[in-house]
């Protein structure tokens, strides 16, 4: 996940201990309850323990149990950040490494590493696997990205989709 996630959470989660401390009754009750929520929530999070389905999964709850609810004014407005917060965590970026290659007439990955270590632009092949299959493509190294656009002369928009 990326720092403004994380930085939404500690704050919404400081602002609702304080609460919890001040209020009593049903104020208490609903804090008690999202702050739980959103600790277990982040606790996913932090072990990277979760994929775009969870995400969808945890705004949906969030939407559900607080967003609209009259329980208290406060907790709509913290849903509604972490709802803001987590949907942009939704954007995907899929690379085109296999259009890339087949437009460059390079039938496997093996092949392609033998061609990008011939023009000494080194990835190893399981890097360039993983990135076949879309996997890592959030932590791709700017080396490596601009290994690929040399290799294969283009531009970012032609090696990476954004949805």
């Amino acid at each position: 996940m990326n720092e403004s996630v994380d930085k939404i959470i500690r704050k919404i989660t400081g602002e609702l201990r304080i609460i919890i401390e001040k209020e009593s009754g049903r104020d208490k009750e609903y804090s008690e309850l999202l702050l739980d929520y959103i600790a277990k929530m982040n606790e996913n999070i932090q072990k990277k323990n979760f994929d775009n389905s969870q995400i969808e999964e945890y705004i949906s709850k969030i939407k559900g149990n607080y967003l609209h609810s009259e329980k208290s004014p406060y907790l709509g407005e913290y849903a509604q950040e972490l709802i803001d917060v987590l949907s942009a965590s939704l954007i995907n970026v899929k690379i085109n490494l296999e259009e890339l290659m087949e437009k460059h007439n390079i039938k496997s990955v093996s092949s392609l590493e033998r061609q990008l270590k011939m023009k000494n632009l080194y990835i190893s092949r399981q890097t360039l696997q993983r990135l076949s299959q879309n996997i890592g493509v959030e932590k791709m190294n700017l080396s490596t990205i601009i290994k690929l656009k040399k290799f294969f002369n283009c531009s970012l928009d032609d090696l990476f989709t954004i949805t």
